[in-house]
């Protein structure tokens, strides 16, 4: 798909579900990319070889964007997230995208006529911010919903906290995994909670962060 051509999303993605946050304001939003979902590569390393039977990441990317990143990477970084909250029976998916896609997104489904960096669209739905966790059917697969992340706009925060691009990616992509499963920061409390978990799950992939 081209540039700036644009996509709509699934009518699955457009049931009235609630729009998660992104990483520094309340900002989400579907792809509704709709292609199929891939498991979890191989890696030698434990981690994955212990989640590559039990969760599913779809990656996709608009033209342009192809080669910027591994999929199986960009795989991985999702399902260390995943793991590190002991979510296992899931499927997400991750866009990669550009500015101008980011934009439309962001202005058409969340009323700002403005690029950013990630839009998170979370599947599940508390009816409040104190209401009891998420309870995941046992013996199912759950969907959880979708990450968008603008390469640029990573690209450019990655000069300004001087890391690669690729690390910035994956700091998106985790942020973005947490909406999904529930976290916010529309709260100072639950802020601090979410960055913790963060935290834990940047020191805990590592030097593969990188």
């Amino acid at each position: 798909m081209a540039e700036g051509e644009g996509f709509e999303p699934s009518t699955l993605l457009t049931q009235g579900k609630r729009l998660a946050g992104a990483r520094t304001r309340p900002l989400c939003d579907p792809s509704g990319y709709g292609t199929p979902y891939y498991s979890i590569p191989a890696f030698s390393c434990q981690l994955c070889c212990a989640i590559i039977a039990v969760m599913e990441v779809g990656v996709n990317f608009t033209d342009g964007f192809d080669n910027v990143l591994s999929a199986d990477w960009l795989r991985f970084v999702a399902a260390a997230a995943l793991r590190a909250e002991r979510r296992r029976k899931v499927e997400m998916s991750v866009l990669i995208t550009g500015q101008e896609e980011m934009r439309r997104l962001h202005r058409d489904y969340m009323g700002e006529d403005e690029t950013t960096d990630v839009l998170s669209f979370a599947m599940l739905e508390k009816a409040s911010p104190d209401a009891p966790e998420f309870v995941f059917p046992k013996g199912e697969v759950v969907h959880l919903g979708e990450v968008i992340i603008s390469y640029p706009q990573a690209e450019l925060q990655a000069a300004e906290h001087w890391h690669s691009a690729r690390r910035e990616v994956a700091i998106l992509l985790i942020h973005g995994v947490l909406h999904l499963l529930g976290y916010d920061h529309d709260t100072p409390e639950r802020q601090a909670v979410m960055q913790a978990h963060e935290k834990a799950i940047i020191e805990n992939i590592g030097e593969d962060l990188n």
